[in-house]
């Protein structure tokens, strides 16, 4: 949903149906009834397509990666005055990644819950242990 070009979503992913070759792969929907992590897979999925059609960023803007490492992944999609912050964090433990020459007169949103705290132009965000972030301006 943040990378250049079309998402695709195939039948069960946004709960995180589970199945493999066929038969298994034709299992019936589930709507009701979802257990925990089907609820959180499609929280997620519902607000990653939200984020995606709300930030023109996402759908045509430039992709700048800003850091790689095994453990560390960060790029910037820009277009125009859209800019959305995509980072993901591989390793066992949470970590800091700093986001540096942020603008400071746009009010900036964590859409996943991560901490931030910002100092100067350097916005600070603690990514939890296998997860990610996307920080999105405006209001």
């Amino acid at each position: 949903m943040t990378i250049p070009g079309i998402p695709i979503i195939y039948y069960g992913d946004e709960i995180g149906m589970p199945g493999a070759n066929d038969p298994d792969n034709r299992r019936m929907m589930e709507f009701d009834n979802l257990n925990k992590y089907q609820l959180d897979v499609k929280n997620t999925v519902t607000t990653l397509t939200h984020l995606r059609s709300s930030h023109m960023a996402l759908l045509y803007g430039d992709f700048q990666v800003l850091q790689v490492s095994p453990t560390l992944y960060i790029y910037k999609r820009t277009y125009f005055d859209d800019v959305v912050y995509v980072l993901f964090n591989k390793s066992a433990g949470a970590v800091v990644m700093p986001l540096t020459n942020i603008e400071t007169d746009k009010p900036y949103h964590t859409n996943f819950g991560s901490a931030t705290k910002m100092n100067t132009t350097t916005l600070q965000v603690t990514v939890q242990p296998y997860s990610f972030e996307i920080i999105t301006f405006g209001n």
